[in-house]
């Protein structure tokens, strides 16, 4: 079993004849370390780099709480998703990126079409290859998402920032989920508010 730091902490022998009543009990230990993110709801959520040496969802469900499959629930709702990198070593693979609302053209420009569409034939679904908006940059990427949460002002917008779902820990939150943050024992500030900054070319610094 591994902790949320995808870390082995405990193993557990169940002989195969008890399999099917012993295997519950771990399998819930196992969900409760999974790494969450500390917010019921967003308004948008920016993840830096997708791809499936991260998860085999591009971005771990469980952290993003959007899922390819109605059978499975839990993580945040969040209202407007941000993909902007793909990893390299996911090679082209952008398996999960239909779960995301918008994504840059940096980002498109690296998917493998033929290796990405392969496990949607396996698995006979294809929400998670289909292509979200594409904006030219992160910062118009951004700007989108912030546009499409109807009834949300920038300025008061719930928004996250994780660099993957791999490591969801140390995070960039917007000004309105502070006293969230500040109210809570598991959260701490560690640097202090200043606007996002963008490089020339509209990338997110």
């Amino acid at each position: 079993m591994e902790n949320a730091e995808e870390e082995p902490y405990k193993i557990v022998a169940i002989p195969a004849v008890n399999l099917e009543n012993a295997e519950a009990p771990p399998l819930e230990e196992a969900k409760r370390n999974l790494p969450r993110l500390p917010f019921e709801e967003l308004d948008v959520l920016i993840v830096d780099e997708v791809g499936k040496n991260i998860s085999g969802d591009g971005a771990d469900p469980n952290v993003t709480g959007r899922y390819p499959t109605p059978y499975a629930t839990g993580g945040p709702q969040v209202q407007r998703m941000v993909f902007l990198d793909l990893a390299e070593e996911t090679g082209g693979n952008a398996n999960g990126i239909g779960m995301a609302d918008v994504v840059t053209e940096h980002l498109a420009a690296k998917i493998d079409w033929p290796s990405t569409y392969l496990k949607a034939l396996t698995s006979t679904t294809s929400e998670p290859v289909k292509l979200p908006m594409v904006m030219p940059t992160a910062r118009l990427a951004i700007a989108a998402a912030l546009e499409m949460c109807a009834g949300v002002s920038p300025d008061k917008a719930r928004l996250v920032r994780i660099a993957n779902t791999l490591k969801p820990r140390r995070m960039h939150v917007s000004e309105a989920l502070l006293p969230e943050v500040q109210k809570s024992e598991k959260l701490r500030v560690v640097e202090r508010a200043q606007p996002m900054r963008f490089g020339p070319d509209g990338s997110l610094v």
